[in-house]
């Protein structure tokens, strides 16, 4: 096989091999599938538990340059509208560092979700930092890439999820 060919053979097949490219990414609209994680204290965390809430889920990691520039945006969207309900989750993925001491040193008091990676990989997540707005049936609404804390779209779409009628 010709070297080019093999070397993107390769680069197609790892990833896929590892789960990276598990599901094609949802579209807006979609039914997110079924999901259960633990928060870094134990408590369980779920679709189902979530049902009637909007959601923002942030799929990050410790090493990810992007994610550090982003959360501080997304701890004050926590703030400004979790009071309103918007829950705000780290989905915590393909980690090898201490998430719970990263988010403790920063100040970052929204919910952490470590381990996320088999959540990650049934949504489709290709990579770091990706933000999901999810309404209260458990739809996507809004995804992105973004990694400006203050990206005028994150906000419009906090402020969307949270003036819905749920």
């Amino acid at each position: 096989m010709h070297l080019p060919r093999l070397c993107l053979a390769l680069m197609l097949l790892i990833p896929a091999a590892q789960g990276v490219w598990a599901a094609p990414p949802p579209e807006p609209g979609t039914l997110l599938p079924e999901w259960s994680l633990q928060t870094s204290d134990g408590r369980a965390v779920s679709s189902a538990s979530l049902r009637g809430k909007p959601v923002l889920m942030l799929f990050w990691a410790t090493w990810c340059p992007y994610c550090r520039t982003l959360m501080p945006g997304i701890q004050r969207i926590h703030e400004e509208y979790g009071p309103q309900g918007l829950m705000v989750l780290a989905m915590n993925i393909r980690e090898d560092a201490d998430p719970v001491a990263h988010m403790r040193e920063r100040g970052f008091t929204f919910t952490l979700l470590p381990n996320a990676d088999p959540v990650a990989n049934r949504f489709g997540v290709p990579g770091t930092p990706t933000t999901l707005f999810v309404d209260g049936e458990g739809r996507l609404v809004y995804r992105t890439h973004a990694s400006q804390p203050d990206d005028p779209m994150l906000w419009k779409a906090a402020r969307l999820m949270v003036s819905e009628p749920r």
